[in-house]
């Protein structure tokens, strides 16, 4: 089941573009504890085989996106996308 979990996870990542916390912990009946695991075992996968990519959260709202840049660069943010946090 986790193996499972965290495919689509990923998959919707890639393909919605945006994935809700709140949404996909209810859909799949997991806890949030859970999916930030999943989060983090993504985010761990795409630091060393797609370094280019990474997981950004919107807060409060609970919304996760993967995005492409360089999040260590700090002249790409910006006061409408000052909500970038990098995980």
């Amino acid at each position: 089941m986790k193996t499972e979990l965290v495919l689509v996870l990923y998959d919707r990542l890639f393909e919605e573009k945006c994935v809700s916390r709140r949404t996909f912990c209810d859909e799949f009946n997991i806890s949030e504890r859970t999916f930030y695991r999943y989060i983090r075992e993504i985010s761990g996968y795409l630091k060393k085989y797609k370094v280019n990519y990474y997981i950004d959260v919107k807060e409060p709202e609970g919304k996760y996106y993967v995005l492409y840049g360089d999040f260590r660069r700090t002249d790409r943010y910006c006061q409408s996308c000052a909500w970038h946090r990098p995980i």
